[in-house]
């Protein structure tokens, strides 16, 4: 019993000072050596980013003929003392956030998101949403997130969210929903660049 108290003192000792969190010394945190292998996957994503959103035709509850462009900021940062990653976005209808951790178990990303619609009338009168995708490292170096879904009328549907064309600076994203494996709507596109964080060049 004795070493189980000593033990657990010490793991709360640890949490309480975690060293990997961000700090004045290191603003995006930084990765735990006793991580997960994986974690370095979704390392592209650390630091700060100006995306553009790509909403085609049909979508954009403004004006349904056009396809809309909108400037938002996506940054994340290291958690759970270096052993996860959060990522934030805030754009002109919504903000939300990602906790991006890989499941010692499977092996695969578990990705769990929450968000809030700023303007609910054009999101079937949800105030928020939240959910959880699988990630994976894909052969050609993307990373592709999947979600499978139930529609009201009992029709399965699955989305797909590609990282794809990742380096330094940059990286794109897109998200295309799937009925019995065939493309099911228009496709959503983001692109992004990198504005701060490691390795940025100005």
């Amino acid at each position: 019993e004795k070493e189980w108290l000593l033990q657990f003192q010490g793991l709360s000792k640890a949490s309480a000072n975690p060293t990997h969190n961000r700090s004045d010394q290191h603003p995006w945190g930084r990765p735990n050596p006793d991580a997960h292998e994986k974690l370095g996957e979704f390392a592209f994503m650390v630091g700060v980013f100006d995306c553009v959103s790509f909403t085609p035709a049909g979508v954009n509850p403004f004006r349904k003929d056009e396809r809309l462009e909108t400037d938002f900021r996506w940054q994340a940062h290291y958690v759970l003392d270096g052993r996860a990653i959060q990522d934030e976005w805030t754009t002109m209808n919504s903000v939300g956030t990602q906790t991006r951790i890989v499941d010692p178990e499977t092996d695969d990303w578990k990705v769990r998101w929450t968000s809030l619609n700023l303007l609910p009338q054009f999101a079937a009168g949800k105030p928020w949403g939240g959910g959880e995708f699988t990630a994976s490292r894909q052969p050609d170096g993307s990373m592709r997130m999947v979600s499978d879904h139930v529609r009201d009328d009992g029709q399965p549907y699955r989305n797909v969210i590609d990282f794809y064309h990742i380096t330094d600076e940059s990286y794109e994203w897109r998200l295309q929903v799937y009925a019995n494996d065939t493309p099911w709507g228009p496709e959503g596109r983001i692109s992004c660049k990198r504005v701060a964080g490691p390795g940025f060049k100005k």
